[in-house]
């Protein structure tokens, strides 16, 4: 077994002919651009291969900049729900980080892949800060405490007062702080890449 490396690889000749060796059989192991790899579909094309639409996946979501004021780097555990064009795609609770143009974490990263898989025009988060609690209940709690400021990060709290601050607007906001026209973050921040090959191409056996 010859082993070569350090060799880059732009196409592949007829009868598997790479970088002027010929070879039995050529497995390809490219990774995608959201590994730092490259898409290898172009390196099928000459045995007439395609590529579906490829989509960058666990990666942050863009969102526009309502409700992210002052947000950035802040960290919560909610219970967040995506919608795509009005129709509810998932949902996931786990942490959530504000971003300056997004929001980022566990529960978005997941939701990305959901988000990656469907076509849509529009799309929206919406995040339930307080999951434990029902409306009521966050409503009783808020009385008891005399007010939200203890229960979230003060540039939070301003964001939910924005609202409106009376105890049925604030409860309101809590169980349902929308984000919206959310989108897939760029490749260069993904983790996997959804798409590639179109399997129907080739022969399982």
């Amino acid at each position: 077994v010859r082993v070569v490396v350090s060799e880059s690889v732009s196409r592949i000749d007829s009868g598997f002919m790479v970088n002027g060796y010929k070879a039995k059989s050529v497995l390809l192991a490219t990774g995608s651009k959201a590994t730092f790899g490259e898409s290898s579909g172009y390196l099928y094309e000459r045995y007439g291969h395609q590529n579906t639409n490829l989509r960058p996946a666990l990666v942050p979501m863009l969102t526009a900049p309502n409700n992210l004021k002052g947000l950035r780097g802040v960290r919560v555990k909610a219970l967040v729900k995506l919608f795509a064009d009005n129709k509810y795609i998932g949902e996931c609770r786990d942490e959530v980080i504000f971003k300056d143009n997004g929001v980022s974490g566990t529960a978005i990263f997941n939701l990305s892949l959901m988000l990656a898989r469907v076509p849509y025009k529009f799309a929206y988060l919406t995040l339930d800060l307080m999951p434990e609690y029902n409306y009521d209940e966050v409503k009783a709690l808020i009385k008891k405490l005399g007010g939200v400021e203890n229960l979230f990060h003060k540039e939070l709290v301003n964001n939910i007062l924005r609202k409106g601050d009376d105890l049925d607007s604030i409860a309101k906001t809590i169980k349902n702080y929308q984000l919206d026209n959310a989108r897939l973050g760029s490749m260069e921040l993904a983790q996997i890449c959804c798409g590639g090959l179109l399997t129907d191409d080739f022969d399982s056996n």
